[in-house]
This record gives C-alpha cells, sequence and structure tokens, in this order.
C-alpha cells in the first residue's frame, strides 16, 4: 500500500509505503523512516527529519512533505489529484544509520530543506 506525499505547494513528490520506504514518483528508494523512533534517513545513512504521524519535518522544525489529511502547523495548498503510484524498484539494503540530531520545536512554516535526489 502506498500513500501520496505532497509538498508545500500541493504537488505529489513521493509516496509513503508500508513499512516506512518512501520513494519517489519514478519508484526509486529515496528515504525510509525507523519505526520506533520516527527518525527518516536516506540510503547513506544520513538523518533527514522525523516523521510525525501524517508529516516530515526537517532539521529546522518547518514541514517538508505531508499526506492528505494531516494536521499541520501552517496552511497547506490543496493537494493535487495523485498518479498511480509507481511500481517500487527493488529497496537497497537499509545502512547503519548516524545518530540523529536533537529535535528541534515545531515550526509553524514549510521546510526549505531539499527533497528527494538533492
Amino acid at each position: 500500500m502506498s500513500k501520496p506525499l505532497y509538498d508545500a505547494g500541493g504537488a505529489v513528490v513521493g509516496f509513503l509505503l508500508t513499512g516506512g520506504r518512501i520513494i519517489n514518483p519514478a519508484g526509486a528508494s529515496i528515504y525510509w523512516v525507523q519505526q520506533k523512533t520516527g527518525n527518516v534517513y536516506d540510503y547513506t545513512g544520513n538523518h533527514k527529519g522525523w516523521w510525525e504521524g501524517d508529516h516530515l519535518i526537517g532539521a529546522e522544525g518547518g514541514v517538508l512533505v505531508w499526506m492528505r489529511g494531516a494536521r499541520l502547523p501552517v496552511l497547506a495548498s490543496l493537494p493535487s489529484l495523485p498518479p498511480l503510484a509507481p511500481l517500487p524498484s527493488l529497496e537497497p539494503l537499509r545502512p547503519l544509520p548516524s545518530l540523529p540530531p536533537l529535535k528541534p520545536l515545531k515550526a509553524m512554516s514549510w521546510s526549505d530543506e531539499p527533497w528527494g535526489d538533492e
């Protein structure tokens, strides 16, 4: 099962799959959610943010992406009609994650951090 992820403008920028894998619209694995802690990592083990149940916050506390129906601290754009989820590629091995930084206070803003294959 996959759920579309939206950016600040309401565009679909990825999909959250069962098990915590996040893929881009082309089906490539870009991030994964550590289920017990909510920490989000890329496939080189770098910490990217925190999963907050229905949205991802970045290092400075701003919202990076969200799911439809999310309770956000910011005003969200009307979400676009999601495309069909792509067939996900094989997931790479999840690396040993880096130590996460201290979690910031939630900001009432959008994150300006890059998303996906930066």
